[in-house]
C-alpha cells in the first residue's frame, strides 16, 4: 500500500486504519461480493478469484486487490474539451464538482416546480463561469423530455454549454458508447476521446455488496475506452451497512475495491476514484440522512483509508434542510471545512 498523507484533521490512527484494511480483507475473500454479468465473473475467475457462477458471488484474495492497486494510477488529468479545462489530479489537491442531478427547482419567483432542459441549460451555463466549480455535473435531470436516454441528453446539453471535464452517469454498456460516440463529434475522433476523455463515468454500486449487470456492464465498457470512473458506493448506516463508522466504512470500501480489481483487470492503468456518498439512516421515517456530524465523520475517515491505498477521493452528501436558508449554509460549511482539512480530492455540493 502506498504511504498515507499528512492532512490537518485525521480521524484514524496508524494501527486503527491497519485493524480496518485486515477488516476489508476478510469480506472481499470471506463474504465476496455479488457481480451480476457473467462476462466479468469470468474476468475475476482468470484473475485467481474464487466466483461461484451459479451465486454469482466473487470473493477476492489480497494479492489480486494488491496488483490492482499497483496499477491503479494516483496522479492522472481529467481533460475538458479546451487545454485550459484540463485538471491535474493527485492526491494532495482539492477540487469540487458543481451538480446535484435534482428532478425540481426552487426558481426566482418561489415556484418549486420541475426542471426543464433550458433550466440544466441555463444551470450549466452559469457553473461554466464560475472559477471555483472545477468538474460540470448536471445541475438538473429535465423533466420536459423523454426519461429514456436522459443521460445522452445530459451530455449533448452539457457539452454544448461548457468546456469543463463533465461528470457523468449512464444506463448501462450502451450509454458508454452512446456517450462516446457524443464526445467524439465535440473533440473530433473516437480516438480523440479515448486519448483525452472530455467525461467520467460514476459507477454506482448498490450496498451491501452488490454489483447490478447495468453497472457492472459500465465498468467494462468504461475500461474498453479508457473513461475514468468514479466508483461510487452509498450505505446507510443502520439500513445497508453496519450501524457504526467503522462498520460502514468497511462494507462501502471493500464495494468499491472489488470494482476497481474488475476495471484494473480490464485496462491496468485506467483512471479511478475511490468514491462514497454514504450517510445515515432516519428509524423514524426510513429516508437518508445527509448532513449529520457521524456522515462527515465517515467521509473524512474513508479519505484516509483511500489516501492509504493510493487513491484518490470523493466525498460529500447533500443537504437534509429543505430550503436555501440557515440550516443549508451551516450543515454545507460544516461539511466542507473538515472534509476539506482531512483530505477529501473531490466533492460533488448536491442539493437537498
Amino acid at each position: 500500500m502506498r504511504p498515507q498523507l499528512a492532512f490537518p484533521l485525521q480521524f484514524l490512527s496508524q494501527p486503527q486504519i491497519e485493524n480496518l484494511h485486515k477488516a476489508i480483507l476478510t469480506v472481499l475473500w470471506k463474504t465476496g461480493v455479488r457481480v451480476e454479468w457473467r462476462p466479468a465473473l469470468e474476468a475475476y475467475a482468470a484473475a485467481g478469484c474464487k466466483v461461484e457462477f451459479e451465486r454469482q458471488l466473487v470473493q477476492i484474495p489480497e494479492k489480486v486487490l494488491e496488483q490492482a492497486l499497483l496499477t491503479a494510477p494516483a496522479s492522472f488529468s481529467l481533460y475538458g474539451t479546451t487545454p485550459a479545462d484540463e485538471i491535474r489530479v493527485t492526491l494532495d489537491d482539492f477540487f469540487t464538482i458543481a451538480g446535484s442531478s435534482a428532478l425540481k427547482v426552487l426558481d426566482l419567483d418561489g415556484r418549486h416546480r420541475p426542471a426543464t432542459l433550458q433550466d440544466l441549460a441555463d444551470f450549466t451555463r452559469l457553473i461554466d463561469a464560475l472559477e471555483n466549480a472545477d468538474i460540470m455535473h448536471a445541475m438538473v435531470i429535465p423533466q420536459d423530455a423523454p426519461q429514456a436516454g436522459f443521460d445522452r441528453l445530459l451530455l449533448a446539453t452539457v457539452l454544448k454549454n461548457s468546456s469543463k471535464h463533465y461528470y457523468s452517469q449512464g444506463l448501462g454498456g450502451d450509454s458508454v458508447r452512446d456517450q462516446v460516440e457524443i464526445a467524439s463529434v465535440v473533440q473530433g475522433s473516437t480516438q480523440a476521446v479515448i486519448q483525452q476523455p472530455c467525461f467520467s463515468m460514476v459507477v454506482c454500486l448498490v450496498s451491501p455488496l452488490v454489483h447490478p449487470a447495468e453497472r457492472v456492464q459500465e465498468i467494462m465498457e468504461c475500461a474498453r475506452f479508457g473513461i475514468p470512473m468514479w466508483l461510487e458506493a452509498t450505505n446507510m448506516m443502520g439500513a445497508t451497512a453496519p450501524i457504526s463508522v467503522a462498520g460502514a466504512l468497511v462494507e462501502h470500501s471493500a464495494n468499491v475495491l472489488a470494482a476497481l480489481v474488475l476495471a484494473q483487470l480490464l485496462h491496468p492503468g485506467l483512471p479511478c476514484i475511490f468514491s462514497v456518498a454514504s450517510g445515515g439512516f432516519n428509524l423514524r421515517t426510513g429516508s437518508y440522512v445527509s448532513a449529520s456530524p457521524e456522515m462527515v465523520q465517515l467521509h473524512c475517515a474513508t479519505a484516509q483509508m483511500s489516501h492509504f491505498y493510493g487513491l484518490p477521493f470523493h466525498g460529500g452528501g447533500g443537504l437534509d434542510a429543505c430550503l436555501p436558508d440557515a440550516q443549508a449554509g451551516f450543515e454545507r460549511t460544516l461539511q466542507a471545512v473538515p472534509m476539506t482539512l482531512a483530505g477529501v480530492n473531490f466533492s460533488v455540493w448536491r442539493s437537498g
